[in-house]
């Protein structure tokens, strides 16, 4: 192991006893060769013995070469297409921009897709969330059934799951294990507490404010929401608050009312969905390079300019 391992466990090891008390296994693989070892409770780390079992496979085997993705071939090449079709993708969220990113990676071809909302459909909604039709703003349809119809309707090997909850509840949060990559696309801002890598996206449409949306990567050992000063207190708390106390706050003046919808154009939620699905595929295939990849990209209006920032983690950071 090298010593940018030794660094990676000197800080994630610290992190994972702080909620259980455990032995940690750490196992690297690489074309040369695997190599693994435990560090117990006093620091101490021992090798371990790594057994292969089974033989190597290409993950491009047994993917051809079909029509339906050629053009993504021609991008992609067929390992990173393979690739693409073995991910399972968690959606938090299939309204306005959950919807956008929905319809994309049913396009390309992704294994699996969770989708996670517990909301239906409104008349409201019908200005911005895609495969919505009439019909299901009045029969007030589940848009976790919506998203499901769009991939049928697509075709393709795509698989969706929908669960009609909160992301913040314990069940959905644990189904979403199962996920090798989450995008949060919700109005409740969120993070990740199992070490599963995140796409968090926002958007921004106040007229005094700056205008357009952002895509931001969280994963173990990056700047999370609170570093990034996403993340505002007071709107944290009021949305942590028993629901008769919030709205006696808000009648008071004390916080703004968490029912008040926020504006929201399908353009913009279309291009920062965009954005978050291009870094996806950026992050999972070889398709844009090796080049280090930024921890957030900024979206404004203003200029029409996506500007890259590369965070690093606050000392002070109490997440």
């Amino acid at each position: 192991m090298s010593l940018a391992d030794d660094r990676g466990e000197a800080q994630l090891i610290p992190k994972i006893r702080a909620r259980a008390p455990v032995p940690v296994a750490a196992v690297v693989l690489s074309p040369g060769g695997e190599q693994a070892r435990i560090t117990g409770p006093a620091d101490a780390s021992e090798q371990m013995t790594v057994r292969l079992i089974g033989r190597r496979q290409d993950v491009a085997a047994g993917h051809p070469r079909s029509q339906r993705f050629d053009r993504q071939l021609r991008a992609f090449g067929e390992q990173g297409q393979a690739t693409l079709a073995r991910l399972a993708v968690g959606v938090a969220g299939a309204g306005g921009l959950g919807s956008h990113v929905i319809q994309q990676l049913v396009h390309l071809g992704i294994g699996r897709i969770m989708v996670v909302d517990p909301d239906r459909v409104t008349p409201s909604n019908l200005s911005r969330l895609v495969g919505a039709s009439r019909l299901d703003a009045t029969l007030r349809r589940p848009k976790t059934s919506v998203a499901r119809r769009l991939s049928r309707r697509v075709g393709g090997p795509s698989r969706i799951t929908g669960l009609r909850k909160s992301v913040t509840d314990e069940e959905p949060a644990r189904r979403l294990l199962d996920c090798d990559l989450i995008i949060g696309c919700t109005d409740n801002q969120w993070s990740y507490q199992y070490y599963v890598p995140v796409f968090d996206l926002g958007v921004e449409l106040q007229a005094a404010g700056a205008m357009g949306g952002r895509v931001t990567w969280l994963a173990p050992g990056s700047a999370c929401l609170w570093c990034l000063k996403i993340l505002d207190p007071q709107r944290v708390r009021a949305e942590q608050l028993p629901r008769q106390v919030a709205e006696e706050e808000a009648s008071r003046g004390y916080i703004q009312s968490l029912d008040e919808p926020a504006p929201a154009v399908v353009s913009i939620n279309g291009a920062i969905a965009s954005i978050a699905v291009t870094e996806f595929v950026a992050r999972t295939t070889d398709f844009a390079g090796s080049a280090a990849r930024a921890s957030q990209l900024m979206y404004r209006l203003s200029d029409g300019v996506v500007r890259r920032t590369f965070a690093r983690p606050g000392q002070a950071c109490p997440t």
